[in-house]
């Protein structure tokens, strides 16, 4: 039986669902990498400095994103994590896993200097497109999502052995088969289709209030506006009925499900959930690097548009009304979830039953 632990890294909670979408296939839980810094001070400043950095100096994280194509800068940035991170790969020599399964691109690098040789990694790029830093570790196994993906693996050098193609961490709530017209129980939502507003904690959506009346024309809008009490209050002072807002909402594939486009930023999860429930995508603002990346690969197929301003947002929304009958019929991407050949993956190192460390 194989002793396996999963982990990720508190940066972002795409990269925690994705654990905990993979966890759930073995019925345990997972380990944030954050947790095991040297000192309390570097855990809340490991999480805050990548917010800082990705929404307050844009312009840094963008040239920090680029500077990590180079070798010799991912090594210093390797042997700086190896000092903060210390505490977790001495836990990894006395835990001995025999599998380890991540969604962060810093934690195969840390494996390998904890036990050499003698893991096996299995990697679930979180991302439609791979940057170098990915490939730090050497990882037995690469779940990539979509074709695109795998292209950037084999093109670094990755054998195509080593990649399992067409599958995304999804919530177990994605992945059972839910009618769409069964959760359009009343009259609002069988007249009007339906745009569901959804980010992070913060809630952050750029010009909100001036498409809310365009919006309120033709479709009715769901939001989850996180910790944004100024996006509440405003909301609250609406009185619509074809407006409902939450500050988070536990079954998001039930929203998922019931709206026709998702209005986010390209974070990886919202886009596999969306791609999985064939959605059409409105990104109103991006994190540059990895999300810019996402967000080209869903412009280029035709299932979204990038709307940084109300004009684009209308424009936007004109071009779903032309083709969401496309987009319902032959919608061009697909994949599938992940625990059924997660489990197999596993089980093929050995042959064996797997367990959670």
């Amino acid at each position: 039986m194989l002793k396996i632990k999963i982990v990720h890294a508190g940066f972002g909670e795409g990269h925690k669902q994705a654990a905990s979408s993979a966890a759930d296939c073995f019925g345990t839980g997972c380990l944030d990498l954050i947790e095991f810094a040297r000192f309390t001070p570097l855990k809340k400043a490991s999480s805050f400095g990548y917010y800082v950095l990705t929404q307050r100096f844009p312009i840094l994280w963008q040239a920090l994103f680029n500077l990590s194509r180079f070798k010799p800068i991912r090594t210093i940035f390797n042997l700086i994590n190896r000092f903060i991170f210390s505490d977790f790969i001495s836990y990894i020599r006395e835990e001995k896993p025999e599998i380890v399964i991540t969604t962060h691109f810093f934690i195969p690098y840390l494996v390998k200097k904890a036990v050499p040789g003698n893991v096996n990694i299995i990697t679930i790029i979180t991302d439609l497109r791979v940057h170098p830093w990915w490939l730090d570790g050497e990882s037995d196994i690469y779940f990539a999502p979509l074709d695109i993906t795998e292209q950037d693996l084999l093109g670094y050098g990755v054998s195509r052995e080593k990649i399992v193609c067409g599958f995304a961490p999804l919530r177990q709530g994605f992945v059972r088969q839910e009618s769409r017209n069964g959760l359009k129980k009343d009259s609002l939502m069988r007249e009007k289709e339906g745009i569901l507003f959804v980010s992070s904690s913060r809630g952050r959506f750029p010009f909100f209030k001036e498409v809310f009346e365009e919006i309120n024309k033709d479709f009715r809008a769901e939001v989850i506006y996180g910790h944004n009490e100024k996006l509440k209050n405003y909301l609250e002072s609406k009185k619509n009925v074809s407006i409902s807002f939450y500050p988070f909402y536990q079954n998001m594939w039930e929203l998922f499900s019931r709206n026709d486009i998702i209005v986010s930023k390209p974070g990886g999860l919202t886009i596999f959930e969306g791609i999985y429930k064939r959605k059409f995508f409105i990104f109103t603002h991006y994190i540059p690097g990895q999300e810019k990346a996402n967000m080209e690969v869903l412009l280029e197929k035709g299932v979204g548009v990038f709307a940084p301003d109300v004009r684009e947002f209308q424009k936007a929304l004109d071009y779903y009304k032309h083709n969401k009958n496309r987009l319902r019929n032959d919608y061009p991407i697909q994949l599938k979830g992940i625990k059924d050949r997660l489990k197999e993956t596993v089980q093929s190192f050995t042959g064996a039953e797997s367990k959670p460390g």
